[in-house]
């Protein structure tokens, strides 16, 4: 694995977004060494965790950190309330009154407050579920 397969955005996203959520804490890490015995068959098992509300969420057991940070944005974001609309928000169907938030880069947006600003409607990155 080299830096070049690992995207950064997604890191820097979830970092950015732990923030504005409220949470605090924000870690990322792996759970093992190229010396363990379950190395080559499970890889690292990259993990992100942030405290909020007195509870930790976190996502563990990913290949990659860039996918355990962006795994860990989806549990921040879906279905929590949206500051700016009040609606629930949405990653991903049913949209229906819910306020869909999509990342560009290294941010993610509120639906509600972009489709204001920009004729095209936006669309979410894919996310890999563990």
């Amino acid at each position: 694995m080299t830096a070049a397969h690992i995207d950064a955005a997604d890191i820097t996203a979830c970092a950015d977004l732990v923030g504005r959520t409220g949470a605090t804490g924000f870690e990322i890490g792996y759970l093992r060494d190229a010396d363990d015995p379950t190395y080559i068959l499970r890889g690292p098992g990259w993990y992100a965790s942030a405290l909020y509300q007195g509870s930790r969420v976190f996502t563990e057991d990913h290949y990659l950190p860039d996918v355990a940070a962006d795994r860990l944005a989806v549990l921040l974001l879906d279905g929590g309330e949206c500051l700016h609309c009040g609606r629930t928000v949405r990653l991903t169907p049913p949209l229906t009154s819910a306020c869909r938030w999509w990342r560009a880069g290294d941010r993610w947006h509120p639906g509600c407050v972009e489709a204001q600003h920009h004729d095209a409607t936006p669309t979410t990155k894919e996310t890999t579920t563990p």
